[in-house]
């Protein structure tokens, strides 16, 4: 048995940790590197009516002018300042902590299905490119969820599981060829294994198969934690396989310095697999009440 307010201590750090990590990683992607902010602002189809009728600029004149840049260039950089505000805000709140906190965590969600939908249209609008993004999204949501509304661990399980399953069925399929398989991931498994293309390219398959093993085995409760624990292996591994791959002797630390982030904001494919477990294993039917749990020495079930 395992006192109330000692589970739910522990799941508020994961989720912590969890949202920490991905506005973290973010925020040094914008603040040092780029973002795909361009797709949608020099989108003629979309911009050149709004471009036109509110500057009074041609979109050839608005497309071409560095102030034009220059403007993109310092909203990456705004939202890597943002995404950085969310970060420590992740650290800090608590249930007894003012609502605006949560409320900035949340609009972080929110900045975060903005960027998704930026990457989904450089996919030529691949559904499954925006739904990879899942957990990375869904994290703040569930770290305010916690902190501010009355869920059963039952419920936060099943809504965790639903997140990882959809982000896990999404990589497969672009591993697998249902969307054009990225020549990075081939590459990542290269650099990674030292296997050959062919090897590289039978491998994919056989992950992108194992995605969607594990997703469906989550609707099981007998298969819950093994699928789990397969996902927080093959998250963290497929995390560190960015820098891994990336990062060579030459420039170490410029290519450090690029792909360390890419290892940081995908936290959530391994930490919230190991939150469901962590509740699958504490869980209780009654609600969770925030300040509450957190103090009191009442004892939950064992599921």
């Amino acid at each position: 048995m395992m006192t109330s307010n000692k589970t739910a201590k522990t799941l508020l750090l994961i989720f912590q940790i969890t949202a920490f990590m991905v506005f973290a990683g973010r925020a040094w992607q914008h603040l040092f590197w780029d973002a795909p902010y361009r797709t949608f602002f020099w989108d003629q189809g979309w911009m050149e009516g709004i471009v036109t009728s509110l500057s009074g600029l041609t979109w050839q004149e608005y497309a071409t002018s560095p102030i034009t840049d220059a403007l993109i260039q310092g909203a990456i950089r705004l939202s890597g300042i943002f995404y950085a505000l969310c970060a420590v805000l992740a650290l800090l709140i608590r249930p007894e902590s003012r609502r605006w906190m949560g409320r900035v965590l949340l609009a972080g969600s929110l900045g975060l299905t903005f960027l998704a939908f930026l990457y989904m249209k450089e996919k030529y609008f691949h559904t499954g490119q925006f739904f990879e993004y899942s957990a990375q999204i869904a994290s703040p949501v569930f770290l305010y969820l916690f902190v501010r509304r009355h869920l059963s661990y039952t419920t936060l399980f099943r809504w965790i599981c639903l997140v990882v399953a959809v982000t896990f069925v999404c990589h497969g399929l672009y591993a697998i060829g249902f969307y054009p398989r990225p020549g990075f991931f081939v590459d990542m498994v290269i650099n990674s294994l030292g296997v050959s293309e062919n090897t590289a390219h039978e491998l994919l398959r056989i992950a992108a198969i194992m995605d969607f093993i594990v997703a469906g085995l989550l609707i099981f409760p007998q298969s819950q934690r093994v699928a789990l624990w397969y996902m927080v292996a093959w998250g963290l591994l497929t995390s560190m396989a960015r820098p891994v791959a990336q990062v060579g002797l030459d420039f170490f630390w410029t290519d450090l310095h690029r792909w360390f982030p890419e290892f940081v904001f995908r936290a959530p494919h391994y930490l919230l697999p190991f939150a469901a477990l962590y509740i699958l294993r504490y869980k209780s039917s009654s609600p969770y009440q925030p300040g509450v749990d957190m103090q009191t020495p009442a004892r939950s079930s064992v599921a």
